[in-house]
């Protein structure tokens, strides 16, 4: 359950679509619980059931039943990495960051499908759409640290960025307004953040999840 309020509060991970679920009377606890822990016998995207496989053996790895398997462990890594304690170990992050950039194929449809199994039929058209266009405002904000482009620009009826000055206290509904275009820039901190990453790059060759987690928190915060 911790995994999801870090991955959702420090790491941003769908904030848009989380903080208008809640306006609709939905704990993050609730809807976290139903994510983490999904329905075995409902049919459900391969991925995301592997994710959710890995994250919790890679929990369960950290586990120990007496102080003497936990030792036993630890000298098992400090012997597998040449007499080294090695990297601490960053589940949170390393699959937070996972979750937020590289699992999006499957996000979407998940998300919804668990807000109208908990909405149980009372789930307005209106607001499935808004949590849907919420979802993807949430993707159009990524940024691809390897490829880095152009978003498009996203037509919007809602002042989300009102919405967010005002750390999303009120409901969504009370920001309607005319249609408007949102275009997605990177400011200075973004870009520097993007330099750092080539600079890290450059040291030595990531792949994708070690990449987004070589980064901490309120970095990620910043180039999301």
């Amino acid at each position: 359950m911790y995994f999801m309020f870090f991955s959702v509060f420090q790491l941003n991970f769908q904030r848009w679509f989380f903080q208008f679920v809640r306006h609709l009377g939905i704990y993050p606890s609730k809807f976290f619980l139903h994510f983490i822990k999904p329905d075995r016998n409902s049919n459900w995207p391969e991925r995301y059931i592997s994710f959710i496989d890995t994250l919790k053996n890679a929990f369960e790895a950290e586990l120990h039943e007496t102080r003497e398997d936990m030792v036993a462990s630890a000298k098992k890594i400090f012997e597998a990495n040449g007499n080294d304690v090695g990297d601490a170990v960053r589940i949170n992050l390393n699959y937070g960051g996972r979750l937020s950039y590289l699992e999006n194929d499957w996000v979407k449809p998940v998300l919804l499908r668990h807000l109208d199994e908990i909405m149980n039929g009372k789930l307005s058209s209106e607001d499935r759409n808004l949590a849907s266009l919420l979802i993807e405002l949430s993707e159009r904000e990524q940024v691809d640290l390897k490829n880095v482009c152009e978003k498009d620009p996203l037509n919007i009826s809602f002042d989300v960025i009102n919405w967010k000055k005002n750390k999303f206290m009120e409901p969504l509904h009370n920001l309607k307004m005319s249609e408007k275009l949102l275009k997605f820039s990177t400011d200075k901190s973004q870009n520097l953040s993007l330099k750092e990453l080539n600079l890290l790059e450059l040291s030595a060759p990531l792949d994708k999840q070690e990449l987004y987690a070589s980064f901490e928190p309120d970095t990620l915060k910043a180039i999301s």
